[in-house]
Protein backbone atom coordinates (compact mmCIF):
# COMPACT_ATOMS: atom_id res chain seq x y z
CA UNK A 1 0.00 0.00 0.00
CA UNK A 2 1.41 3.38 -1.05
CA UNK A 3 0.56 6.73 0.58
CA UNK A 4 1.11 9.88 -1.49
CA UNK A 5 0.73 13.39 -0.08
CA UNK A 6 0.13 15.86 -2.87
CA UNK A 7 0.42 19.60 -2.11
CA UNK A 8 -0.46 21.24 -5.45
CA UNK A 9 1.58 24.28 -6.56
CA UNK A 10 0.13 27.78 -6.38
CA UNK A 11 -0.43 27.89 -10.11
CA UNK A 12 -2.40 24.67 -10.04
CA UNK A 13 -1.63 21.32 -11.56
CA UNK A 14 -2.69 20.22 -15.02
CA UNK A 15 -4.91 17.24 -15.73
CA UNK A 16 -2.15 15.65 -17.82
CA UNK A 17 0.27 15.76 -14.90
CA UNK A 18 -2.31 14.15 -12.61
CA UNK A 19 -2.92 11.37 -15.13
CA UNK A 20 0.83 10.73 -15.40
CA UNK A 21 1.10 10.58 -11.63
CA UNK A 22 -1.74 8.06 -11.35
CA UNK A 23 -0.17 5.82 -14.00
CA UNK A 24 3.14 5.79 -12.09
CA UNK A 25 1.61 4.77 -8.76
CA UNK A 26 1.58 1.05 -7.92
CA UNK A 27 -1.83 -0.14 -6.76
CA UNK A 28 -3.26 0.02 -4.15
CA UNK A 29 -2.52 3.59 -3.08
CA UNK A 30 -3.85 6.59 -1.16
CA UNK A 31 -3.67 10.06 -2.71
CA UNK A 32 -4.10 12.81 -0.10
CA UNK A 33 -3.86 16.52 -0.74
CA UNK A 34 -5.21 19.99 -0.24
CA UNK A 35 -6.47 20.40 -3.79
CA UNK A 36 -8.30 23.68 -3.06
CA UNK A 37 -11.20 22.38 -5.10
CA UNK A 38 -14.95 22.77 -4.63
CA UNK A 39 -17.50 20.21 -5.76
CA UNK A 40 -20.95 19.29 -4.50
CA UNK A 41 -19.90 15.62 -4.67
CA UNK A 42 -17.83 16.03 -1.50
CA UNK A 43 -19.92 18.53 0.39
CA UNK A 44 -19.14 21.92 -1.15
CA UNK A 45 -21.92 24.39 -1.83
CA UNK A 46 -20.68 24.99 -5.38
CA UNK A 47 -18.39 23.48 -8.02
CA UNK A 48 -15.34 25.26 -9.44
CA UNK A 49 -13.11 24.27 -12.42
CA UNK A 50 -10.56 22.50 -10.23
CA UNK A 51 -13.35 20.53 -8.59
CA UNK A 52 -14.52 19.41 -12.06
CA UNK A 53 -10.91 18.46 -12.85
CA UNK A 54 -10.63 16.18 -9.80
CA UNK A 55 -14.07 14.69 -10.50
CA UNK A 56 -12.96 13.80 -14.05
CA UNK A 57 -9.74 12.31 -12.71
CA UNK A 58 -11.60 10.06 -10.27
CA UNK A 59 -14.08 8.90 -12.91
CA UNK A 60 -11.57 8.33 -15.76
CA UNK A 61 -9.03 6.42 -13.65
CA UNK A 62 -11.57 4.36 -11.73
CA UNK A 63 -10.63 5.78 -8.32
CA UNK A 64 -12.71 6.25 -5.18
CA UNK A 65 -13.20 9.21 -2.85
CA UNK A 66 -13.27 8.53 0.89
CA UNK A 67 -14.54 11.97 1.99
CA UNK A 68 -17.84 11.96 3.88
CA UNK A 69 -18.86 15.64 3.45
CA UNK A 70 -16.97 16.66 6.61
CA UNK A 71 -15.39 20.11 6.53
CA UNK A 72 -11.62 20.10 6.18
CA UNK A 73 -10.77 23.81 6.14
CA UNK A 74 -11.71 26.95 8.06
CA UNK A 75 -11.42 30.29 6.25
CA UNK A 76 -10.95 32.96 8.90
CA UNK A 77 -11.57 35.97 6.67
CA UNK A 78 -15.07 34.85 5.73
CA UNK A 79 -15.66 32.73 8.87
CA UNK A 80 -16.76 29.82 6.69
CA UNK A 81 -15.97 26.12 6.50
CA UNK A 82 -15.03 24.28 3.32
CA UNK A 83 -14.10 20.82 2.02
CA UNK A 84 -10.93 21.28 -0.02
CA UNK A 85 -8.76 18.41 1.30
CA UNK A 86 -9.46 15.06 -0.34
CA UNK A 87 -8.58 11.42 0.32
CA UNK A 88 -8.56 9.48 -2.94
CA UNK A 89 -7.70 5.79 -3.08
CA UNK A 90 -7.77 2.61 -5.10
CA UNK A 91 -11.15 0.79 -5.14
CA UNK A 92 -9.73 -2.22 -3.25
CA UNK A 93 -9.07 -0.04 -0.16
CA UNK A 94 -12.56 1.47 0.18
CA UNK A 95 -14.20 -1.35 2.23
CA UNK A 96 -11.44 -1.30 4.87
CA UNK A 97 -10.93 2.41 5.59
CA UNK A 98 -13.18 5.01 7.18
CA UNK A 99 -12.79 8.75 6.66
CA UNK A 100 -13.18 11.32 9.44
CA UNK A 101 -11.77 14.67 10.53
CA UNK A 102 -10.71 15.98 13.91
CA UNK A 103 -12.87 18.66 15.47
CA UNK A 104 -9.81 20.64 16.56
CA UNK A 105 -7.66 22.70 14.20
CA UNK A 106 -4.48 22.10 16.24
CA UNK A 107 -3.07 25.57 15.54
CA UNK A 108 -3.78 25.37 11.80
CA UNK A 109 -6.56 26.31 9.40
CA UNK A 110 -7.01 22.73 8.16
CA UNK A 111 -8.71 19.97 10.11
CA UNK A 112 -6.52 16.85 10.36
CA UNK A 113 -7.81 13.94 8.30
CA UNK A 114 -8.08 10.59 10.08
CA UNK A 115 -8.22 7.35 8.10
CA UNK A 116 -9.30 4.46 10.33
CA UNK A 117 -8.69 0.84 9.43
CA UNK A 118 -11.97 -0.95 10.17
CA UNK A 119 -10.74 -4.56 10.20
CA UNK A 120 -9.27 -6.14 13.33
CA UNK A 121 -6.46 -8.05 11.64
CA UNK A 122 -3.90 -5.26 11.83
CA UNK A 123 -1.04 -5.98 14.30
CA UNK A 124 -0.55 -2.76 16.21
CA UNK A 125 3.09 -2.22 17.24
CA UNK A 126 4.02 -3.05 20.80
CA UNK A 127 7.09 -2.46 22.87
CA UNK A 128 8.72 -5.45 24.61
CA UNK A 129 7.07 -6.07 27.98
CA UNK A 130 9.62 -5.58 30.75
CA UNK A 131 9.70 -6.00 34.50
CA UNK A 132 9.52 -2.85 36.62
CA UNK A 133 12.22 -3.77 39.11
CA UNK A 134 11.84 -0.53 41.01
CA UNK A 135 8.33 -1.62 42.12
CA UNK A 136 9.15 -5.25 42.85
CA UNK A 137 8.01 -6.99 46.02
CA UNK A 138 11.31 -8.69 46.83
CA UNK A 139 10.19 -10.41 50.05
CA UNK A 140 7.31 -11.99 48.10
CA UNK A 141 9.67 -12.99 45.32
CA UNK A 142 12.03 -14.59 47.83
CA UNK A 143 9.20 -16.58 49.40
CA UNK A 144 7.89 -17.79 46.04
CA UNK A 145 11.21 -18.58 44.42
CA UNK A 146 12.18 -21.67 46.42
CA UNK A 147 15.02 -23.35 44.53
CA UNK A 148 15.65 -26.86 45.88
CA UNK A 149 18.28 -29.52 45.10
CA UNK A 150 15.54 -31.68 43.59
CA UNK A 151 15.20 -29.18 40.74
CA UNK A 152 18.72 -29.86 39.49
CA UNK A 153 18.67 -33.57 40.27
CA UNK A 154 17.47 -34.49 36.80
CA UNK A 155 18.63 -36.93 34.15
CA UNK A 156 18.90 -34.16 31.57
CA UNK A 157 20.60 -30.81 32.05
CA UNK A 158 18.00 -29.19 29.78
CA UNK A 159 15.18 -30.36 32.02
CA UNK A 160 16.96 -29.01 35.09
CA UNK A 161 17.56 -25.61 33.45
CA UNK A 162 13.94 -25.36 32.31
CA UNK A 163 12.66 -26.27 35.79
CA UNK A 164 14.74 -23.55 37.49
CA UNK A 165 13.91 -21.01 34.80
CA UNK A 166 10.16 -21.68 35.09
CA UNK A 167 10.36 -21.28 38.87
CA UNK A 168 12.16 -17.92 38.62
CA UNK A 169 9.87 -16.56 35.90
CA UNK A 170 6.71 -17.69 37.71
CA UNK A 171 7.89 -16.05 40.94
CA UNK A 172 8.78 -12.84 39.09
CA UNK A 173 5.39 -12.72 37.35
CA UNK A 174 3.61 -12.84 40.71
CA UNK A 175 5.84 -10.36 42.56
CA UNK A 176 7.17 -7.88 39.98
CA UNK A 177 4.84 -5.65 37.91
CA UNK A 178 5.39 -5.30 34.17
CA UNK A 179 5.14 -2.53 31.65
CA UNK A 180 2.03 -2.50 29.47
CA UNK A 181 3.93 -2.69 26.19
CA UNK A 182 1.91 0.18 24.73
CA UNK A 183 3.69 2.86 22.75
CA UNK A 184 3.89 5.94 25.03
CA UNK A 185 3.04 9.44 23.96
CA UNK A 186 6.04 11.46 22.91
CA UNK A 187 5.86 14.20 25.53
CA UNK A 188 7.88 17.34 25.01
CA UNK A 189 10.03 18.36 28.01
CA UNK A 190 9.03 22.00 27.58
CA UNK A 191 5.32 21.25 27.99
CA UNK A 192 4.16 22.43 31.41
CA UNK A 193 1.01 23.26 33.34
CA UNK A 194 0.75 26.72 31.78
CA UNK A 195 0.83 25.19 28.29
CA UNK A 196 -1.85 22.71 29.29
CA UNK A 197 -4.09 25.45 30.69
CA UNK A 198 -3.71 27.66 27.62
CA UNK A 199 -4.48 24.71 25.35
CA UNK A 200 -7.72 24.00 27.22
CA UNK A 201 -8.66 27.67 26.95
CA UNK A 202 -7.98 27.55 23.21
CA UNK A 203 -10.08 24.41 22.77
CA UNK A 204 -12.96 25.99 24.72
CA UNK A 205 -12.81 29.15 22.60
CA UNK A 206 -12.82 27.07 19.42
CA UNK A 207 -15.74 24.97 20.66
CA UNK A 208 -17.77 28.12 21.43
CA UNK A 209 -17.02 29.54 17.98
CA UNK A 210 -18.02 26.30 16.26
CA UNK A 211 -21.38 26.35 18.04
CA UNK A 212 -21.93 30.10 17.77
CA UNK A 213 -19.87 31.50 14.83
CA UNK A 214 -20.09 35.16 15.77
CA UNK A 215 -17.46 37.87 15.37
CA UNK A 216 -17.12 38.15 19.14
CA UNK A 217 -16.37 34.45 19.52
CA UNK A 218 -13.95 34.57 16.59
CA UNK A 219 -11.98 37.36 18.27
CA UNK A 220 -11.86 35.38 21.51
CA UNK A 221 -10.61 32.34 19.58
CA UNK A 222 -7.87 34.36 17.86
CA UNK A 223 -6.75 35.85 21.19
CA UNK A 224 -6.66 32.41 22.81
CA UNK A 225 -4.62 31.01 19.92
CA UNK A 226 -2.16 33.92 20.06
CA UNK A 227 -1.76 33.39 23.82
CA UNK A 228 -1.22 29.67 23.33
CA UNK A 229 1.48 30.27 20.73
CA UNK A 230 3.19 32.88 22.91
CA UNK A 231 3.23 30.61 25.96
CA UNK A 232 4.57 27.71 23.89
CA UNK A 233 7.41 29.75 22.42
CA UNK A 234 8.31 31.16 25.83
CA UNK A 235 8.32 27.73 27.41
CA UNK A 236 10.52 26.30 24.64
CA UNK A 237 12.99 29.16 24.98
CA UNK A 238 13.14 28.80 28.75
CA UNK A 239 13.68 25.06 28.54
CA UNK A 240 16.39 25.46 25.92
CA UNK A 241 18.24 28.11 27.94
CA UNK A 242 18.05 25.90 31.02
CA UNK A 243 19.46 22.99 29.03
CA UNK A 244 22.33 25.04 27.60
CA UNK A 245 23.24 26.37 31.03
CA UNK A 246 23.32 22.81 32.40
CA UNK A 247 26.09 21.77 30.01
CA UNK A 248 29.43 21.92 31.76
CA UNK A 249 32.77 20.19 31.43
CA UNK A 250 31.69 17.63 33.99
CA UNK A 251 28.61 16.52 31.98
CA UNK A 252 29.18 13.39 29.89
CA UNK A 253 28.34 13.30 26.20
CA UNK A 254 25.72 10.61 26.88
CA UNK A 255 23.74 12.90 29.18
CA UNK A 256 24.00 15.73 26.62
CA UNK A 257 22.58 13.59 23.81
CA UNK A 258 19.91 12.09 26.07
CA UNK A 259 18.64 15.60 26.79
CA UNK A 260 18.72 16.51 23.10
CA UNK A 261 16.60 13.45 22.29
CA UNK A 262 14.10 14.40 25.00
CA UNK A 263 13.83 17.92 23.59
CA UNK A 264 12.77 16.39 20.27
CA UNK A 265 10.42 13.98 22.04
CA UNK A 266 12.57 10.89 21.40
CA UNK A 267 12.97 8.63 24.39
CA UNK A 268 15.10 5.53 24.63
CA UNK A 269 13.24 2.25 24.31
CA UNK A 270 15.68 0.47 26.57
CA UNK A 271 15.22 -0.03 30.27
CA UNK A 272 18.24 -0.59 32.43
CA UNK A 273 18.05 -3.06 35.28
CA UNK A 274 18.07 -1.22 38.59
CA UNK A 275 20.72 -1.93 41.18
CA UNK A 276 20.04 -4.31 44.05
CA UNK A 277 21.18 -3.43 47.54
CA UNK A 278 21.73 -6.43 49.80
CA UNK A 279 23.46 -6.18 53.18
CA UNK A 280 25.00 -2.85 52.20
CA UNK A 281 26.47 -4.27 49.00
CA UNK A 282 25.60 -3.02 45.50
CA UNK A 283 24.77 -5.90 43.14
CA UNK A 284 24.28 -5.31 39.43
CA UNK A 285 24.45 -7.23 36.19
CA UNK A 286 27.73 -5.55 35.22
Amino acid sequence: MLLVSLPPPRGGIGERHLDELIRQLPSPFFLLGGFNDHNTLWGSTDTNPRGCQIETLVEDDGLCLLNDNSYTHFHQASQTFHTIDLAICSPSLVPYWKFSTCTNLFDSDHFPIVLTYVKNDFPFPKRPVKYIFGKADWPLFESLCQLTPNMVDKDSIDVAVNTITDCIISSADNSIPKTSGNIPKLCKPWWNTECDTSQKTLEKAWYNFRRYPTTHNLIKFKKARATFRQIGRRSMNTTWCSYVNSITRQVSSKIVWDKIRKIFGCYSDTQNISFLYYNGQVISDA
